[in-house]
């Protein structure tokens, strides 16, 4: 997934996730033959992944 460490000031961190989580699925879509329950998976890997990296930045704060 593509990393992205600058804030541009239009765009909050949150819509730079939900805009790459976006164009993720849709290239899931149009390269695999991928069903509803293949993307929900995706998305709850992704909403852990998000959690977990959120918890541990603010355990250094």
């Amino acid at each position: 997934m593509l990393v992205i460490n600058m804030v541009h000031p239009r765009y909050s961190p949150l819509d730079l996730k939900i805009a790459i989580l976006k164009h993720d699925i849709r290239r899931m879509v149009r390269t695999y033959d991928v069903n509803s329950a293949s993307i929900l998976a995706y998305l709850d890997k992704l909403v852990i992944d998000i959690n977990v990296h959120d918890s541990s930045r603010s355990d250094d704060d």
